[in-house]
């Protein structure tokens, strides 16, 4: 991770930043390359093997901490689909410790259609009993949680190198939550920056 971000192509958003602020758009990345990162990456196999090597290396590192503090939350669980995937680390992860897990990756990209892609989730979810499993950043509203100053230098990350994605306080995952069909939902603290919101249908 430390590698890819210090990567020319990750630094040089930066130099857009204050005018990215400034005018509203369009995004760091963007304004830096001409393309969404996504699309960069699509057509740069050396920067895309970058970039997905160190998701996979942060997925170890963070699954680690998941399988240790979500203790029991995979027991349950026969089919599994991973949204946002990348090329599979964090799944993969689960596998070894739940084999018995039939998994699915499905890959997308998620900013501000977050509430579209939980509506399509919320479709195929066939009992109430099932849920959704978010892995992310939950800031404190007042900015004095214990990580938040780390979980804002992300805030800032996203900023600059993704499409509209960003940190998000525990109000504003239920507002985004309740919009998207799972309005019954918990936050659980785990051993990592990231935070498991376990969410369920209505």
């Amino acid at each position: 991770m430390l590698v890819m971000k210090n990567h020319p192509c990750l630094m040089a958003p930066w130099h857009y930043f204050g005018r990215c602020i400034k005018g509203g758009g369009p995004f760091a990345f963007k304004m830096a390359h001409g393309l969404e990162i996504w699309d960069y990456a699509s057509q740069n196999l050396e920067f895309n093997k970058l970039f997905n090597g160190g998701m996979a290396c942060t997925a170890r590192v963070v699954m680690k901490a998941i399988l240790t503090g979500y203790e029991h939350g995979f027991d349950s669980i026969g089919s599994l689909v991973d949204v946002g995937g990348g090329t599979g680390g964090a799944v993969a992860e689960i596998v070894k410790a739940y084999p018995n897990s039939r998994v699915s990756i499905l890959i997308c990209r998620i900013d501000s259609d977050c509430i579209k892609i939980l509506k399509s989730c919320q479709k195929v979810i066939p009992e109430k009993s099932w849920k959704i499993i978010i892995v992310d950043i939950v800031l404190e509203p007042n900015g004095e949680g214990i990580l938040d100053d780390t979980g804002l230098v992300f805030d800032l990350l996203m900023i600059a190198h993704a499409s509209g994605g960003r940190e998000r306080t525990e109000s504003e995952w239920k507002k985004i939550l309740e919009g998207g069909g799972f309005p019954r939902y918990k936050v659980i603290k785990i051993p990592t920056i990231a935070s498991i919101v376990e969410a369920y249908p209505m």
